[in-house]
């Protein structure tokens, strides 16, 4: 099997910072290296600069032991007992809990053992010899700045010490000074340090996602600069969740995710589930009721290969099973009539349930992103808000963290927002109220809007449309809030150029046609299908929740009218909206 992507260049790798979750980072290490992707640089923060460390050493092994064999107490001077009923949500002692609290009041939890851990593991010689580069991130609180430490450029005696300054959760582990200065998770800062390769000139960038608690920097890639993302599709827990089994686990799904991106395989889940023995797939086939096999015969015959059972036994047994019951109903032709009996009357149920899988993914996929949403923002305030208290900073920098601040606010505000409004949506299929607007004037407005809160200097804001022939009958807070979005949509993506925003009113065919088009990045052919679903983001590192354009689609299904992205436009992007002038009073099923 020959890779999808191009072996014969050198890569960056970015190692985001995620605690616990690294051990999906080694997965994926195994199978870079198998594939032989050679790695000329990496750039890491927290555990990612630690892993980061291991891949330069270039042990595999060692780092794949490393993990299979980690625990709390490995990394935190804790109970290993307490800590495990803690994420299972057993019932812990009152001595216990109190123990925790006092861990936390006095500035953190002690993590001796993780310095000893990297004093153990690291070779700061093989680091300095290594063929690739290492860059970590951590911050300076003596310098309130981020750092980015070139770990070939200093003394080989501070390397263990800045693995260690970039691993500082804040404010969960205990800092204390190294080299007589204090410093804290470079998380706190940036966490997805992607723009240290970029400023290093790499095209072409591995990123492994872990989603870690942390700032994202907003990032500007460059046209010339692939990225390659491997994240996970399931939840890796809990940063501090230091569990041997689930890190057994994550190595395994770093493992697989990495060879799904890498040779452009098909599905989601390629897990294998070494919790069961052979005897029990071989009892759960053999204890198949008649309905169960009709069903597996009229499903797996087409599905199977998206099939998220983790036993590769299992499937196997399933395929052989599936053609002792196709030779039995169609080469025989016995139970035929058993066989289209049982079909037609579980039809229903199968539809049923695969609405309730299909529901039930949705839901949990739309907690996970809410969950790493809200959390983003909210990390960054708190930090902030801690950070701004220290009289040792200068008003400058007390200024850039209140900025900091305060757009996490809006960001939060606005996501809230835009959510109690789907849920809105969502909730009826009434008609909405329709008033005669002025489209001209609602352009204006929110064009002004963009330019005193969000303007950018090299951007030229245009509204172009016949001013005297602008009236219609529509929603006009909802129409208003129609091209808000989409401008901020643009603005976002636009660093300099123009966007406009154009309309024409067609009396003949009883449509108004709005558009608005930038001069920004514009949108991947393979990404403009599903840009309008939730939580959909062109770029990982741009801030945003993905709700915007999604929100704006449920809002022109409401007023019968279409909403769709431009392909003919190449010099960035362009969105078109066309809605009746006059919206009947029943609206039409929405559509995608």
């Amino acid at each position: 099997m020959k890779p999808v992507i191009d072996t014969t260049k050198e890569y960056g790798l970015v190692l985001e910072g995620g605690g616990a979750k690294g051990a999906y980072q080694i997965g994926a290490w195994k199978a870079l290296k198998e594939a032989n992707i050679r790695i000329k640089g990496i750039a890491g923060t927290s555990v990612g600069a630690l892993n980061g460390a291991l891949i330069c050493m270039g042990d595999l092994e060692k780092a794949e032991s490393l993990w299979e064999n980690i625990s709390y107490s490995q990394i935190m001077s804790v109970d290993d007992k307490i800590m495990e009923d803690i994420f299972k949500q057993k019932k812990i002692s009152r001595d216990a809990l109190k123990d925790m609290m006092d861990y936390i009041s006095d500035g953190g939890v002690d993590i001796t053992p993780l310095k000893e851990l990297i004093a153990e593991c690291v070779d700061e010689e093989k680091i300095q010899n290594s063929p690739m580069d290492l860059y970590i991130h951590t911050f300076s609180v003596d310098e309130m700045r981020e750092l980015n430490v070139d770990l070939k450029e200093i003394e080989p005696e501070l390397i263990k010490d800045f693995l260690l300054a970039s691993s500082y959760i804040f404010p969960i582990f205990k800092s204390e000074k190294l080299h007589g200065k204090t410093y804290i998770d470079g998380g706190a800062i940036n966490n997805v340090p992607v723009d240290t390769l970029i400023e290093k000139e790499y095209k072409d960038i591995i990123i492994v996602r872990i989603f870690g608690i942390g700032r994202e920097k907003k990032v500007k890639i460059p046209e010339d600069t692939t990225i390659y993302t491997i994240a996970p599709t399931v939840s890796l827990g809990s940063i501090l969740d230091f569990n041997p089994k689930k890190s057994k686990m994550h190595l395994k799904r770093g493992y697989f995710d990495t060879m799904r991106v890498l040779y452009g395989l098909a599905g989601k889940i390629y897990y294998i589930d070494e919790q069961e023995k052979e005897c029990y797939y071989l009892s759960q086939l053999t204890e198949l009721s008649q309905d169960i096999y009709a069903y597996l015969t009229d499903v797996y015959k087409l599905e199977l290969q998206e099939s998220k059972k983790e036993n590769y036994l299992y499937i196997s047994l399933l395929l052989l099973a599936l053609c002792a019951v196709f030779y039995i109903f169609f080469r025989l032709g016995k139970m035929r009539s058993l066989y289209q009996a049982l079909q037609k009357s579980n039809e229903q149920v199968l539809i049923a349930n695969r609405k309730a899988q299909e529901s039930e993914e949705m839901k949990t996929a739309f907690i996970r992103n809410m969950s790493h949403e809200i959390r983003t923002p909210l990390n960054a305030i708190n930090g902030f808000s801690e950070l701004i208290t220290n009289d040792d900073i200068s008003m400058d920098e007390k200024q850039a963290f209140s900025r900091i601040i305060y757009e996490n606010c809006y960001h939060l505000t606005s996501m809230l927002n835009n959510l109690l409004e789907i849920a809105q949506l969502d909730s009826g299929n009434d008609s909405l109220p329709l008033v005669p607007t002025r489209i001209h004037e609602l352009c204006l407005y929110e064009m002004q809007q963009v330019k005193k809160y969000q303007e950018k200097p090299e951007i030229n804001y245009v509204v172009e449309g016949d001013k005297e022939n602008d009236m219609i009958l529509t929603n006009r807070a909802y129409f208003s809030l129609i091209i808000s979005h989409l401008l901020a949509n643009a603005n976002k993506f636009t660093e300099k150029g123009s966007i406009t925003l154009s309309y024409h009113l067609d009396s003949g065919a009883n449509l108004v046609t709005l558009s608005v088009t930038d001069t920004g990045c514009g949108i991947p052919q393979d990404k403009q299908e599903w840009i309008f679903e939730r939580f959909t983001k062109t770029n990982d590192f741009i801030p945003g929740s993905g709700l915007g354009l999604y929100l704006c689609r449920l809002i022109v299904n409401r007023l019968n009218g279409k909403i769709k992205t431009d392909p003919s436009y190449t010099k960035g992007s362009r969105f078109v909206i066309t809605m009746p002038i006059a919206t009947p009073s029943k609206p039409s099923e929405p559509t995608d």
